[in-house]
């Protein structure tokens, strides 16, 4: 995740965060700053040095500590991101849990389906943080949504099939 803004004081500012790893890094005016600790970085400019803050993380919003001001460089997740690939792993645990809706349609339920729907609501909050417009990140919740109930499906008709 790469996140550029502009700064009247500093110039540009670029942080980039790999999601997988959570190796961060910042450069400030074009200059890479150096890393102090996990989430500090500092530069010198004419002998004196510059420390810069790093609060939170790709996850929960990032916010730059510089100069006695904060700067949101990544805004925290809306609730509509938390709630939505919530839904994904409630619907498979109570679909696939109640013998009356699976007659419907069959849906593992239980360790399977909730490893299963876990796996595909992480996938889509991570998704959907990439994501800029809000119809980008419905889209990206159907999609999961769909593939939950898709790979659900496909292994209680294996299950039963059995």
């Amino acid at each position: 995740m790469k996140k550029t803004i502009s700064n009247e004081t500093y110039g540009e500012i670029v942080y980039y965060e790999s999601p997988w790893t959570g190796k961060k890094g910042l450069t400030v005016g074009g200059t890479p700053l150096e890393k102090k600790d996990k989430n500090t970085f500092e530069r010198e400019i004419d002998g004196t040095r510059e420390t810069f803050g790093i609060k939170g993380s790709f996850i929960t919003g990032v916010k730059l500590l510089a100069g006695g001001q904060t700067h949101v460089l990544i805004d925290a997740p809306k609730w509509y991101e938390i709630v939505l690939p919530l839904i994904i792993f409630a619907f498979i645990l109570v679909w696939g849990n109640i013998v009356a809706t699976c007659k419907i349609l069959p849906l593992v339920g239980g360790a399977i389906g909730g490893a299963v729907s876990g796996l595909f609501a992480m996938v889509c909050f991570l998704v959907m943080r990439f994501a800029n417009k809000l119809y980008l990140k419905l889209l990206v919740f159907a999609g999961c949504f769909a593939s939950t109930v898709l790979v659900c499906y496909l292994i209680a008709s294996a299950i039963i099939s059995a």
